[in-house]
């Protein structure tokens, strides 16, 4: 069965300053070692930034360094291109969906825990998220086409309110701008 996994290349470093508050340190997560094996497995590379940051919440230049720099690092290493990306929380705006575009990924993902539709902006694919409490008769529902709802073709207001509420806060305790579309 076909599979990505989107790796966060400041876990794979094993950098606890980068990614400690994921509350995963380097001995739990992958490693770089396995890549190319998992790239041989017909496993598919996908970037998850370096350190798994809100990207539609911190300065643009931060965000374009962790779209980009992961890609080349998870490349260089897998040997194999890298195509996709997942924003980290599933956080988007349309700034940072051309941002990954002008990276050169063809697709990312959100979260959204939806099925995507044909028509679903290929930079803004919902997705379904296999945490440690999915059971197999979860993963085979979905197999199916059930056991999710569809996607809405528009953000709900409350996911739109949800993203104004984390940048001014992001605002307000860092001091800084924050680039807001």
């Amino acid at each position: 069965m076909p599979a990505t996994l989107y790796a966060t290349t400041g876990l794979l470093d094993g950098a606890p300053d980068a990614c400690g508050r994921l509350g995963v340190t380097g001995t739990d997560a992958l490693s770089w070692d396995v890549l190319p094996d998992l790239a041989g497995a017909a496993i598919e590379i996908g970037s998850h930034t370096e350190s798994h940051p809100e990207l539609d919440t911190i300065p643009i230049a931060c965000a374009h360094r962790e779209v980009v720099q992961s890609k080349h690092r998870l490349e260089d290493t897998s040997g194999a291109p890298v195509r996709t990306f997942a924003y980290p929380h599933g956080y988007s705006s349309r700034r940072m969906r051309a941002l990954v575009r002008s990276a050169g990924y063809a697709s990312a993902c959100a979260v959204r825990e939806a099925f995507t539709v044909p028509t679903t902006d290929r930079y803004a694919l919902a997705r379904l998220v296999v945490r440690s409490g999915t059971t197999s008769d979860h993963v085979a529902s979905w197999l199916r086409g059930s056991g999710a709802p569809i996607a809405p073709a528009y953000e709900p207001a409350r996911t739109r309110l949800w993203r104004a509420y984390r940048r001014a806060d992001a605002t307000l305790h860092s001091g800084r701008r924050v680039q807001w579309r």
